[in-house]
C-alpha cells in the first residue's frame, strides 16, 4: 500500500510525513482555505465526484448529506461537479449506476455500499483509477488499499446507546422487540451487535424477554410497520421497540397507532430528524440517538478533497482504524447521545434538525424547544 501511494504521488515529502505519522504533504503547493470542514487545500482543477447513496426513501440523504457534500465541493473544489445516484437499496442497481458514473469520468467515488462486500464496484473503480471512500456502511471482506477511508457514525456505539437506554428505563419482565434496518447491510448488523452486547445479559437473566429480532428490508418504513404489526399481534403486551432509525420508527408508530396503543409502548430510534423529533414532542416516540449529519459529511469532505489531490487522508484527522471483518482502513467517527423530550434542543444544536422543521405544523404549547 505504501509503495502504491509513493508511486502515485512521487514525493519524498509524503514518504517522510507518512513515516512520521503526520498529515501528508501535498505534492504541489496548494492554497489552504477555510470552509465547512475547516482548513483544507483548494482544488482548482475541473473534475467530478460520484456519490452513491443507499436508499433515498431515508430522508437524511436529500435533507443533509447531498446538500452538505454540495457545500463541501463549492468551498474547496468549485470546478468539480457532483454526480449522485440512488440505488434504492439494490446492489445490482448500485453497480449499474456506479458504472455510469465511471463512464462520466468521476475522479472520486463516495459510496454507501448496498452489498456487504462491494468487490465488483471496487474492482471497476480501480480499473478506472478512481479512489473510493466508504460512507457510513462499513464493508466486509475488502483487501488492503481497496478504499481510501471509512467515514462513519459508529453503528455499534449507536446500538449500545439504544440498548443501555432500554436497560435503564424499562421495567423487569418487559418484552422487547428489535426492528433494525436491512440486515443485509453491515450497518444494521453492527447496530444489532451493539444492542445485543448490552441487552443479552438481560435476556439471559430473564430481566427482559426478546420477542422479535428483525430487520426492515431496504430500510423501508412500510416494511418496519409490517414487522411491528406482526409483533403486536403475537405480543400485545410488548413494552418497547428498538428501531434502526426514526424513519423506520415512523412505520413502527403507525403499527402501534393501528393497535390503539400510542403512548403505551416505548420507541427509541436514531437521528432525531424532523419526523423523529416531532414524534417525540407528540408523545408517539420516546427517544432517539443523535449524531451530527454535518460532522459526518465534513469528515467525508476531508477525505474527498484529499483524494481529489491524489493524496491519502491526513492521519492526524483520521486518527482511528477500522478493521472489523475487512482490511484495515483509516476511520473517523462521530459521537452519539440519547435524547428525549427533556433535551431535544440538543438535536437542534448539532444540526440533526432545525427548530423550524421540528416545530412545523405542531400545535402551540407542544413544549420546548418549540415556542
Amino acid at each position: 500500500m505504501l509503495s502504491q501511494i509513493i508511486r502515485r504521488t512521487g514525493t519524498v515529502s509524503l514518504l517522510i510525513a507518512l513515516m512520521a505519522g503526520s498529515s501528508p504533504v501535498l505534492a504541489q503547493s496548494a492554497t489552504m482555505i477555510d470552509g465547512p470542514a475547516g482548513e483544507l487545500p483548494l482544488y482548482e482543477s475541473e473534475g467530478a465526484v460520484g456519490f452513491s447513496i443507499y436508499n433515498g426513501a431515508v430522508s437524511r440523504w436529500a435533507q443533509h448529506d447531498i446538500p452538505n457534500l454540495t457545500a463541501c465541493l463549492a468551498a474547496y473544489a468549485p470546478k468539480v461537479k457532483l454526480i449522485s445516484a440512488d440505488p434504492r437499496g439494490d446492489a445490482a442497481t448500485q453497480m449499474s449506476q456506479v458504472q455510469s458514473m465511471l463512464v462520466q469520468d468521476i475522479d472520486v467515488l463516495l459510496i454507501t455500499p448496498v452489498a456487504l462486500t462491494p468487490t465488483n464496484i471496487v474492482r471497476a473503480a480501480k480499473q478506472a483509477n478512481v479512489l473510493v471512500i466508504d460512507y457510513l456502511n462499513p464493508p466486509v471482506g475488502l483487501e488492503d488499499g481497496d478504499m481510501v477511508a471509512l467515514v462513519g457514525d459508529g453503528p455499534v456505539p449507536i446500538g449500545m446507546a439504544q440498548g443501555q437506554w432500554i436497560h435503564d428505563t424499562q421495567p423487569d419482565g418487559a418484552k422487547i422487540a428489535l426492528i433494525n434496518g436491512d440486515l443485509a447491510t453491515n450497518y444494521a448488523l453492527l447496530m444489532q451487535r451493539g444492542q445485543m452486547s448490552v441487552l443479552q445479559a438481560d435476556f439471559d437473566s430473564g430481566k427482559f424477554t426478546l420477542v422479535a429480532n428483525k430487520g426492515a428490508v431496504n430500510w423501508d418504513p412500510s416494511n418496519a410497520q409490517k414487522e411491528a404489526a406482526a409483533v403486536l399481534i403475537s405480543n400485545p403486551d410488548i413494552k418497547a421497540f428498538i428501531v434502526g432509525n426514526d424513519g423506520l420508527a415512523g412505520g413502527v408508530i403507525n403499527a402501534i397507532r393501528n393497535a390503539g396503543k400510542i403512548g403505551e409502548i416505548a420507541v427509541i430510534g436514531l437521528d432525531a430528524d424532523a419526523q423523529g423529533s416531532q414524534n417525540i414532542l407528540q408523545g408517539n416516540q420516546t427517544a432517539s440517538v443523535i449524531k451530527s449529519f454535518t460532522d459526518e459529511m465534513n469528515n467525508a469532505c476531508v477525505a474527498v478533497i484529499y483524494s481529489l489531490h491524489d493524496q491519502p487522508v491526513p492521519t492526524d484527522y483520521f486518527t482511528d482504524v477500522w478493521n472489523d471483518q475487512t482490511a484495515a482502513m483509516p476511520f473517523r467517527d462521530v459521537k452519539v447521545k440519547v435524547v428525549d423530550k427533556s433535551n431535544l434542543q440538543e438535536a437542534i444544536d448539532i444540526g440533526s434538525v432545525t427548530l423550524e422543521d421540528m416545530c412545523e405544523d405542531l400545535p402551540a404549547g407542544i413544549g420546548a424547544p418549540c415556542p
